[in-house]
C-alpha cells in the first residue's frame, strides 16, 4: 500500500497542506480491507476518537489534528511520556519527541494512544490529570499504528512472545531472528529477553549448533550470523553434485 501511494505521488507528508491527501489515503487503506480485518476496523476503530492516556489536558497548546505542541510543564506527562520528557527536559522537548509525526511509522506508545468512545477533551483544557487529551477521530498515522501493534494477529504474536511460544521450526534463522525482534519490540521485551526467546525458540538442529560453535553466550546478532552461515553451507552441500565416482556393475558372464 505504501509503495502504491508513493508511486501515485499522493503527498501524505505532515502538515496542513496535505490533510486532503492523507484523508484520501485513509480511504484507500479502508477500501483494501476485507473479512476479519474489515470487521476489526468497523468494531474497534470506525467512528471513535483518539485518547492519549499519558498526556494531560494541560499542554497549553492546541493539537491542530497533527502534533502536540507547547511541551513545557513536566506535570503534563506520566508513565512513558513522563520518562521521555525527563530524558529530554521539559521546555526543550517538542511534540515530535512524544509522537514522531511521519505518517507511515508514527509511534503512539509513548503517549499511550488508543481509540475511545469518550467525548473530546482539548489538550489545553487546563484541568490536569486525571483528565487526559482526547483528539477528534482516528487519523491515518494512528490507523497504521493500530494495525501494526493491536491487530488480532499481532496481539496473538505478542502473547506468544511473552509466554515463550515463538518457535523457529522450518523458518530460516535470519527470518526467525527478525521476527523475534519485531514481536519483542511490540511486547516491550528488553534486548536480553529477546535473545533468550530467540535461543529457546531455535529448532533442535540449531540448538545443537550454537553449543557446538560455543555461541550460547554470544549476542543474538552473532548467533544469527553464525547459524545463517551454517544453513547456507548445509543447503550448498545438499545441492552439490556427488564427488563419488560411480562405476557400472560388471556384466556377469
Amino acid at each position: 500500500m505504501q509503495r502504491y501511494i508513493v508511486a501515485s505521488r499522493i503527498n501524505v507528508a505532515p502538515g496542513v497542506g496535505q490533510v486532503a491527501r492523507r484523508e484520501e489515503t485513509f480511504g484507500l487503506v479502508i477500501s483494501c480491507l476485507a473479512g476479519p480485518a474489515l470487521n476489526w476496523y468497523n468494531t474497534r476503530i470506525k467512528g471513535k476518537n483518539w485518547r492519549c492516556n499519558n498526556l494531560s489536558d494541560n499542554l497549553g497548546a492546541g493539537n491542530g489534528g497533527n502534533q502536540i505542541g507547547g511541551l513545557n510543564t513536566a506535570r503534563e506527562f506520566r508513565n512513558k511520556a513522563g520518562a521521555e520528557i525527563g530524558r529530554i527536559r521539559a521546555g526543550v522537548a517538542t511534540g515530535a519527541d512524544i509522537i514522531p509525526n511521519r505518517t507511515w511509522d508514527e509511534d503512539w506508545s509513548i503517549a499511550s494512544g488508543e481509540p475511545t468512545d469518550n467525548a473530546l477533551v482539548a489538550p489545553n483544557a487546563g484541568r490536569g490529570f486525571p483528565a487526559v487529551t482526547i483528539a477528534p477521530g482516528i487519523k491515518l498515522g494512528q490507523l497504521l499504528y493500530l494495525f501494526s501493534t493491536s491487530y488480532t494477529m499481532v496481539k496473538h504474536l505478542k502473547q506468544m512472545a511473552v509466554f515463550g511460544q515463538l518457535m523457529q521450526r522450518d523458518m530460516g534463522v535470519e527470518e526467525f531472528s527478525t521476527r523475534i525482534k519485531k514481536v519483542g519490540k511490540l511486547a516491550g521485551m528488553s534486548p536480553e529477553q529477546q535473545r533468550e526467546q530467540f535461543i529457546c525458540g531455535l529448532n533442535p538442529m540449531n540448538q545443537y549448533n550454537i553449543r557446538m560453535m560455543a555461541k550460547f553466550e554470544d549476542t543474538q546478532e552473532n548467533i544469527t550470523r553464525a547459524l545463517a552461515e551454517a544453513e547456507k553451507f548445509t543447503l550448498f552441500q545438499r545441492n552439490a553434485p556427488s564427488s563419488l565416482l560411480v562405476f557400472p556393475a560388471a556384466n556377469p558372464t
